[in-house]
This record gives C-alpha cells, sequence and structure tokens, in this order.
C-alpha cells in the first residue's frame, strides 16, 4: 500500500488482517521509498519479489500517483505486479487516465473495505479461494 494518510492505512491494514487474505503487507508512506524497496527487491533479487498487489492513492506528496507510475513502469520484472488506484479522487479524468495505464488495472475509491477487498481478490486474484 503506498498512501501518506496514518488513518487510512490502519483501517487497510486492519482489513487485510482481519480478512488473512496476505502472506506479508508492506506500507509505503512516501512512493519514492516504494520505489527504492521495489527496486530493490524485484531488480536485485528477480521477479519472484515483485508484489501481487500495490494499491496506490495518487494524492501523496513529494511524488503524486502518476509520477510513481511513469517511474514502475521501468522496472524490469514487476510485470506481475497488478496496480490498483485507490483513491479519494472522483474526478472523471482521473479514471480516465488510469483506464489508459497498462500497469493499473482497476480504479477504486477509498475507503477500503471488508466487501471492496473481496470483490477486488475475487475479480483480480480468484486463485485465492
Amino acid at each position: 500500500m503506498i498512501d501518506d494518510d496514518d488513518a487510512t492505512n490502519y483501517i487497510h491494514e486492519y482489513i487485510f488482517k482481519k480478512m488473512d487474505c496476505a502472506e506479508q503487507l508492506c506500507i509505503e508512506y512516501n512512493a519514492e521509498k516504494a520505489l527504492d524497496k521495489l527496486r530493490k527487491g524485484v531488480v536485485e533479487k528477480g521477479d519472484k519479489n515483485a508484489p501481487d498487489l500495490i494499491l496506490l492513492d495518487l494524492n501523496i506528496p513529494s511524488m503524486n500517483g502518476w509520477e510513481f507510475l511513469e517511474e514502475f513502469r521501468k522496472i524490469k520484472n514487476h510485470r506481475d505486479s497488478k496496480v490498483i488506484i485507490l483513491t479519494t479522487s472522483l474526478n472523471p479524468d482521473d479514471r480516465k487516465k488510469a483506464a489508459g495505464i497498462l500497469d493499473v488495472i482497476d480504479f477504486k475509491n477509498k475507503p477500503l473495505t471488508m466487501d471492496l477487498l473481496q470483490d477486488i481478490l475475487d475479480t483480480h486474484f480468484p486463485e485465492h479461494v
């Protein structure tokens, strides 16, 4: 998860733990640090270290979600990582822009709920059952 909001991250982490649907959960408050971690894990250790899912907020200080996606695309061996934009943005232009980005598989509005997470799992990770 890449989001700079403490309360949001706390709630989202709680939901993931309650649903027991992730082997490992990593929260980054800064997109640049997330990219560094991805580069180190994926590039240096191979694609087996690529995350299955990245929940990305768009409105992050320093490097926003769009800028993150531009840099993320340059990382080799990330192809198995699925990016879902999880944002408060109701701007239809954001949804349209996201639809044109190959690495983005979905666009959802916050907050993450158990029902929303279940929908994400059923839609994009049907093998999780």
